[in-house]
């Protein structure tokens, strides 16, 4: 299954100026493999996913290490986009979409200037794309504006906007942090079928560790800007070794006991 693309981070650092952010992450991730980046706020998840998409803001930088997408690598100073290989899912759709575009022109546009398709083929395509995540009465819903449309109508959109490209990667930023529990599972369901039936390598970050465990294969745990453990997940949730994973797990149980108590 995993044959044919790897994702690989190498001793990165991201650096803000002098300041550095993030320093010495490794990671690697197989095309049809979930792998979970999980993490308080601040702790550099997000920074992270965004320098492998090659999408952070000025004035931060890649200051040493490398990103390697199927053999095309990129080194510190690097910045421009990562390309088509890689579809990022934001974790708010409301600012990462245009509020005056309808939501199938925006996905047409990536089909035309991106892929190359023509006008009548991207209107096709993006309506594929809206049945392929799951969106009854694509051809009324294309019409629509973002405001017009529900959380977990956004998020799905936004998932077939990052599919529009036809990414060989899906790069995940908290995107089920607003949503109820409910759509926050169809959504992560949603979300592993695709990496199932298309190989797309899943890269998930959350500071939600019971999410990050529900669809990935493997977790890396980060905190101040490095790694802190990695490995399988159903290991690291089983025997956690560092002080901050097992802190972490512990939170996560106190706050499922909680709402378990809360329920009765």
């Amino acid at each position: 299954m995993n044959a044919g693309g790897r994702l690989q981070v190498d001793g990165l650092d991201i650096a803000d100026g002098a300041r550095r952010l993030v320093g010495g992450v490794s990671l690697s991730l197989a095309r049809g493999e979930s792998l979970g980046l999980v993490g308080e706020s601040g702790s550099g998840k997000s920074l992270t996913l965004r320098a492998i998409a090659g999408l952070l803001p000025a004035p931060l930088r890649i200051a040493a290490g490398a990103v390697d997408l199927d053999g095309v690598t990129r080194t510190a100073g690097a910045r421009r986009h990562a390309g088509p290989g890689v579809g990022i899912v934001f974790q708010d759709p409301a600012a990462a979409l245009n509020p005056l575009m309808r939501v199938g022109a925006q996905i047409a546009a990536v089909r035309r200037y991106v892929r190359g398709r023509s006008a009548a083929e991207a209107r096709t395509d993006t309506l594929e794309l809206l049945e392929r995540v799951r969106l009854p009465d694509a051809a009324a819903l294309a019409q629509r504006y973002p405001h017009e449309l529900s959380g977990g109508q956004r998020q799905r959109i936004m998932i077939a906007f990052a599919l529009a490209g036809n990414p060989r990667y899906l790069l995940c930023d908290e995107p089920t942090t607003a949503l109820d529990v409910t759509v926050q599972a169809e959504i992560l369901d949603l979300i592993d079928a695709l990496r199932r039936e298309e190989r797309l390598g899943v890269l998930f970050v959350s500071h939600d560790l019971p999410v990050v465990a529900r669809i990935s294969e493997r977790i890396a745990v980060m905190r101040h800007g490095e790694i802190v453990e990695a490995g399988p997940t159903t290991t690291v949730l089983a025997a956690p070794k560092h002080p901050y994973t097992r802190s972490l797990l512990s939170a996560a149980r106190a706050v499922s006991a909680g709402r378990i108590e809360g329920g009765r």
